[in-house]
């Protein structure tokens, strides 16, 4: 699944322009405004089904408010960040999930069982500012996962350099990095987010 309010989320500046053009036209015209398209595909990523939401002027005023509202980088409006988290649980694929599953040998990261209920868990938890990225997958079985629910777990398996430290400016994972002139805990969001700070 894929839906463009993540863009608003991402690139909230340049779509609230965009809205604000549409917005001033609608003005004139009296329509109403599409700005989130839902997307159904096949695994292989063929289009299956496409749906469209339309808001009103008022709506969308109110949408770009509580975008606004935010504290150290967090939305504080709870509907916000829980579409956020349901953005990110959606962009685990089923090809992605089956390239995790075969990543980890299709064992449950935790206890190592070989089952029949393997399920895709954030090693940082999307509701701790987690992202969905290979580095941050891991395979558990379902018992597993639900006794981890959203806490890190000390050991847990990390990848690449990946820490519990969390970018102050997005709210992703921070990993270490070699770089030219030594280690840097880098944000994994990169290039998008380029924070980085002495390890």
């Amino acid at each position: 699944a894929q839906n463009t309010a993540t863009d608003v989320i991402n690139n909230r500046s340049q779509i609230s322009a965009n809205i604000s053009k549409t917005v001033d036209n609608s003005i004139n015209t009296g329509y109403y405004v599409n700005v989130k398209t839902i997307v159904l595909t096949n695994i292989n990523q063929d289009i299956i089904e496409k749906r469209y939401s339309y808001f009103d002027i008022e709506e969308i005023e109110e949408v770009i408010s509580r975008l606004e509202n935010k504290t150290n980088g967090r939305y504080n409006d709870k509907e916000i960040w829980d579409s956020i988290c349901r953005i990110e649980r959606a962009k685990v694929t089923n090809r992605m999930r089956f390239a995790i599953y075969n990543r980890d040998g299709y064992r449950c990261c935790k206890c190592g069982r070989k089952t029949d209920d393997l399920e895709i868990d954030h090693i940082m938890p999307i509701s701790k500012g987690g992202k969905t990225h290979p580095d941050n997958l891991q395979t558990l079985c379902k018992r597993c996962n639900m006794e981890k629910s959203n806490i890190i777990e000390p050991g847990t398996k990390l990848y690449k350099g990946q820490t519990n430290k969390i970018c102050p400016l997005c709210g992703a994972p921070l990993r270490v990095v070699n770089g030219k002139n030594g280690k840097f805990y880098g944000c994994m969001n990169y290039p998008k987010c380029r924070y980085k700070e002495d390890v």
